[in-house]
């Protein structure tokens, strides 16, 4: 049990898994050592909840979901697959959004006991705050077998990568051929794959969290472009630590605005400078920050009002392969592109959904700014994330 009273440090040294939480979740500050050790001793984690407008119940309630999940993924999981039939069975591998992975691994474990089937299934789901490390590691066996027969998982860097890009060149995976929720349609985004490589389940929309308190007569920024103005240098946190956003936001910037408009989110790109910045706000501290929609849950702070920018959310998909040519795998990517799968996208987690049947109930005003399938097979986007990243680190 977190004591909220404690001190963050106090609370990080018994708890080193917590860490990783508090940096995911608007306290990218506590990724410095120095900055965990000198602030974390000085405030508790209510004060610091307090400090950012963040309510405390929902908070609560998704950390003791990531505890959850951490304790479950940190046992040997090398017997989840040891009765798999290469031939016959289903193994699905992927990593999800926190708030997501809980309701849909519950679904898909009553879908998988709801009826007797001439194939198991097997299933492993991890939080995406894990990483995908487990996923390419099978997929560096030269024994195409040992591959999982589905896998999904948020973010660009792992699918367009050589390695999992060099596999669908052979066939080994593909996509079925889905078709997409209206809703993305009548916003003038396609996100349905011309080569039917890819199928994206859902998506993370990237919208601003604005502290009105720090404005200091400038205008409430309501796009993209604003935000990447001179007004806001040096006053935008960035979701660093979310690398998959991170890498959304970056290649979406770049293939709007081009080198010029990546060069300008670094200059509006705000770093800490010292620990009584989430104690106090103050001059230094940043006014935006670029956060998943499915934060705004946890906002109760007046002061902090959530923007949808009215250029469009850039979004971060959660994308889908499988090797789809063998008829068990179809049955199982039926399910995982049924409405009851995205109805836990949509619902439980603000992802909006893809499937057709689906309603993200999003104001017509909401709409996306998606990089495009033309941006994604025409430029290195392995290369082009590895250069944004050195420019923001160094």
């Amino acid at each position: 049990m977190i004591n909220f009273d404690d001190k963050i440090y106090d609370i990080v040294q018994s708890n080193p898994g917590i860490l990783e939480f508090l940096i995911a979740n608007g306290f990218e500050n506590l990724a410095n050592e120095k900055m965990l050790e000198m602030m974390g001793k000085q405030i508790t984690l209510t004060t610091a909840l307090n400090a950012k407008g963040i309510n405390r119940d929902l908070f609560e309630d998704n950390l003791n979901q990531f505890l959850q999940s951490k304790a479950e993924f940190s046992t040997d999981k090398s017997k989840i697959f040891e009765n798999y039939d290469k031939n016959n069975d289903v193994a699905v591998k992927g990593v999800l959004p926190c708030p997501i992975r809980v309701p849909l691994t519950d679904t898909i474990d009553e879908f998988i006991k709801s009826e007797k089937r001439a194939f198991d299934i097997y299933c492993d789901l991890e939080p995406a705050s894990n990483g995908i490390d487990s996923i390419r590691a099978d997929l560096n066996s030269e024994d195409e077998n040992k591959y999982p027969d589905i896998i999904t998982s948020a973010g660009f860097e792992f699918f367009f990568g050589e390695r999992v890009r060099s596999l669908i060149d052979k066939g080994i995976y593909s996509s079925e051929d889905y078709e997409i929720n209206k809703e993305f349609i009548t916003r003038d985004i396609d996100l349905k794959d011309p080569k039917n490589n890819y199928h994206i389940m859902g998506i993370v929309p990237a919208i601003f969290i604005v502290n009105t308190a720090l404005l200091d007569g400038r205008k409430l920024p309501t796009s993209w472009e604003d935000l990447l103005s001179e007004e806001f240098a040096g006053k935008v946190s960035i979701p660093f630590m979310d690398l998959d956003l991170f890498n959304a936001i970056v290649l979406t910037v770049y293939a709007k605005f081009g080198m010029e408009g990546i060069k300008k989110l670094r200059r509006s790109y705000h770093q800490n400078l010292h620990p009584s910045q989430m104690v106090k706000a103050n001059k230094n501290e940043a006014i935006v920050s670029i956060s998943p929609y499915f934060f705004t849950t946890m906002i109760q702070d007046k002061s902090l009002k959530a923007v949808w920018p009215s250029d469009g959310a850039i979004i971060s998909p959660i994308f889908m392969i499988s090797k789809s040519k063998r008829e068990n795998v179809k049955a199982v990517t039926e399910f995982l592109n049924s409405k009851a799968i995205g109805d836990i996208f949509s619902f439980n987690g603000n992802f909006p959904s893809t499937n057709k049947d689906v309603d993200n109930h999003l104001s017509d005003d909401k709409t996306y700014m998606w990089v495009g399938w033309d941006f994604i097979y025409n430029n290195d986007i392995e290369n082009l994330i590895a250069k944004f990243t050195d420019l923001f680190t160094n």
